[in-house]
């Protein structure tokens, strides 16, 4: 069996631009090529695939069945070869341009230090712009190139990073639970003023062991961030479902009691959030990469 050459791209552009344009001129003209130039691309085509691609007339130009395939699949070879240049130019020149980040207090205090500051003296020609906002997607992103926050990603038109999880527990302040009482089953939690982080959380699950419970809450209070949360809670506002790492490095958390800590919950994740899901530019990938080094995704956080 003879090996089946493979079709060139500027053939498969050829074809492509007869199809968006509808004509040999056009075309041609679109790609800064005479028509001859161009017959001769799509011909090659034809004779690389074995089969007929275009149905020529004096007065129209239409894709065969097999030219459509060959458009469509064409389409992804294209753009996949146009991201293997920018991604080789990309990696030959240094990070350039104003990175800004928008993030919470707390993931501020998380990554300053051990990302922000090592970036910065690691790409010189890049400048740093650190804005915190106690919801960081509250008024979107297109001011931003990146939003650090604790809690899943929302829009699906957003790209995510995951830098790690933590372990949830349920705190209250000292004064709340004098005034209210102690908590010894989750099932408690009905009489108890709740406070929730954003929405969709009609239940609250908890395990011991083998046994499991998923507990009906309907929330006194509704915030946008777990840090919200967590100052409302610290102020006697109810008890709170809130990340472990959270509370242990929040000033405010000094002010918390855990309660049911017999009780496992569920983890909250931590992402790095960017505008597209389409390849960020240089700058942005670099700090991405710095993140996933020194936060490590999938790593836990106490």
């Amino acid at each position: 069996m003879s090996k089946q050459s493979l079709p060139d791209l500027e053939a498969l552009e050829a074809l492509a631009a007869v199809s968006e344009r509808g004509s040999f001129t056009a075309a041609a003209r679109a790609l800064g090529l005479s028509k001859v130039a161009l017959s001769r691309r799509v011909v090659a085509l034809e004779e690389a695939l074995g089969d007929r691609l275009l149905v020529r007339t004096t007065r129209s130009v239409h894709l065969t069945p097999a030219g459509e395939i060959a458009v469509t699949l064409g389409a992804g070879v294209l753009e996949q070869a146009r991201e293997l240049v920018r991604a080789v130019s990309d990696a030959n020149r240094d990070p350039t341009g104003q990175l800004r980040i928008v993030t919470t207090p707390l993931m501020h205090d998380i990554v300053l230090e051990p990302v922000v500051i090592p970036f910065v003296k690691r790409y010189p020609k890049v400048t740093v712009v650190l804005e915190v906002h106690s919801d960081p997607l509250a008024s979107g992103l297109e001011r931003y190139d990146l939003a650090l926050l604790v809690g899943p990603p929302r829009g699906s038109s957003l790209g995510s990073l995951l830098l790690g999880r933590s372990r949830l527990g349920c705190f209250a302040s000292a004064d709340y639970l004098d005034k209210h009482g102690a908590l010894t089953s989750p099932g408690e939690l009905a009489a108890h003023r709740l406070i929730a982080v954003g929405g969709g959380q009609p239940a609250w699950d908890f395990t011991r062991g083998e046994r499991a419970l998923s507990v009906p809450v309907r929330p006194r209070l509704t915030v946008a961030t777990h840090e919200l949360a967590l100052r409302a809670a610290a102020k006697g506002a109810g008890i709170a479902r809130l990340p472990l790492f959270l509370v242990a490095r929040a000033p405010a958390g000094s002010a918390l009691v855990r309660v049911l800590e017999g009780w496992t919950l569920p983890e909250v994740p931590a992402y790095a959030i960017f505008p597209s899901r389409e390849r960020p530019p240089p700058h942005v990938r670099a700090f991405l990469d710095l993140l996933k080094e020194r936060l490590r995704p999938g790593r836990k956080r106490a």
